[in-house]
């Protein structure tokens, strides 16, 4: 009876704070299981190691053993607009996102949608960064005008669109620079008409190109829609509906301001759309 007293005991954590031992792992593995509640419960914005094992409040299992816990919930800074951003005080990595300004269209009789502005990310150990780094967000692009770059310190960029051009959609942002005129910014970005992968979409006499990394091209044929995006913005329609975004902004349609973050601007009859902004998204985990 002794024995099987002992077996049914619970383990307790030392109150020394020391590491425990991989065979002191194994004890609560094979024997404590039961005090588990559930997997995460968060409390007050941190999770309790009450829901893992019994025993003392602040601790959490790990590779090496039972150590002190700080588990804390991410924090996201979400930038619309140009400012700065402030380190949180706890977290390990930064991941950065950041969508370039759309192009601006261009009105009858010779202009297109612009192109949508260009998506970039980044992982950065957040000790690299300082306790403020300088936020830039794009403008939208006026009429005919590129969209403006977005910038999170000097740690990334995400490019804007071109605007449109005569009788051509602007080229959308790539991830290694603007749209210019009508070809998406590199690599590889889209001559008139063609689509890209990590470049922007080309700006078409017809209808735009589409991109996987970069802004979506813009339209100039009467009735043309612009190129779409899966990470940037789509890009401008000339008469019809502007290209739509998986994770960025919609282009606008006949001489409609593009969506943010990044969508190009509009052309056709109606005027010139102006570019959506860009925007920063940064989450600390």
């Amino acid at each position: 009876m002794e024995n099987d007293k002992e077996k049914n005991e619970l383990y307790q954590l030392p109150s020394s704070g020391k590491m425990l031992t991989e065979d002191d792992v194994r004890i609560i593995v094979s024997q404590q299981l039961r005090s588990i509640i559930y997997p995460t419960i968060v409390t007050s914005g941190f999770l309790q190691s009450g829901n893992f094992v019994s025993g003392s409040a602040g601790w959490k299992l790990s590779p090496t053993g039972i150590e002190a816990a700080n588990f804390g919930v991410a924090d996201v800074q979400t930038f619309n607009a140009s400012g700065t951003w402030t380190k949180p005080t706890r977290g390990s990595f930064a991941f950065i996102q950041a969508w370039g300004g759309g192009g601006g269209g261009k009105a009858n009789p010779s202009g297109g949608g612009a192109g949508g502005g260009g998506y970039s990310e980044k992982w950065v150990v957040l000790s690299s960064l300082g306790a403020t780094e300088t936020v830039t967000v794009g403008a939208g692009g006026a009429a005919s005008s590129a969209g403006g770059n977005t910038t999170f310190g000097s740690f990334l960029t995400a490019y804007g669109g071109a605007g449109a051009a005569a009788d051509t959609g602007g080229g959308g942002g790539g991830l290694m620079s603007a749209g210019s005129s009508s070809t998406g910014g590199d690599p590889q970005g889209g001559t008139a008409g063609n689509p890209s992968t990590m470049g922007g979409g080309g700006g078409g006499a017809t209808a735009g190109a589409l991109s996987g990394w970069g802004g979506g091209g813009g339209a100039c044929g009467s009735g043309q829609v612009g190129g779409n995006s899966f990470y940037g913005g789509g890009g401008g329609g000339r008469g019809a509906a502007g290209g739509t975004s998986v994770n960025g902004g919609a282009g606008g349609g006949d001489g409609e301001t593009g969506t943010q973050p990044a969508g190009g601007g509009g052309g056709g009859a109606v005027g010139a759309g102006t570019g959506g902004t860009g925007r920063i998204i940064v989450t600390v985990v």
